[in-house]
């Protein structure tokens, strides 16, 4: 199976769009479009990002994705690496720190989506990030 045959997949057993998918790996919908027609391929930097950032995908659908690709089986991301508890309490925070800021949850889940693929591409640990975050004055 081709990598876009393979990518078209998996975004939409997932229910995501092409900008959707572009946001998640930092690239623009033309880009994955591009991909997903097998008019380019994408980098191996790229291609890390997609296998982690669809990891929620059937594990069915998602190995021939990450067989086309050529990189390792993403660690689990998301909910189900979490558990429950730590999912509501993850969720619980942002819409505290939502409230706090007078900004919609959603509107600060995104911004967190973005800062934390930025940071992964970047090869920061959100560890590190935090401890930043907190000597700033």
């Amino acid at each position: 199976m081709s990598i876009g045959t393979a990518l078209r997949a998996v975004r939409r057993s997932l229910g995501l769009t092409q900008a959707d998918l572009g946001a998640r790996v930092l690239a623009g919908r033309e880009t994955v479009s591009a991909w997903e027609r097998d008019r380019w391929e994408p980098t191996h930097q790229q291609r890390v990002r997609i296998v982690e950032h669809l990891a929620d995908a059937p594990p069915d659908v998602l190995a021939p994705l990450v067989q086309a690709l050529g990189v390792a089986a993403p660690r689990p991301l998301g909910r189900a690496a979490l558990g429950a508890d730590a999912a509501a309490r993850a969720s619980a925070a942002i819409r505290a720190a939502a409230d706090q800021l007078d900004v919609p949850a959603s509107t600060l889940r995104r911004t967190l989506s973005v800062a934390v693929a930025h940071l992964d591409a970047s090869g920061v640990s959100l560890k590190d990030a935090a401890a930043v975050l907190r000597a700033a004055p």
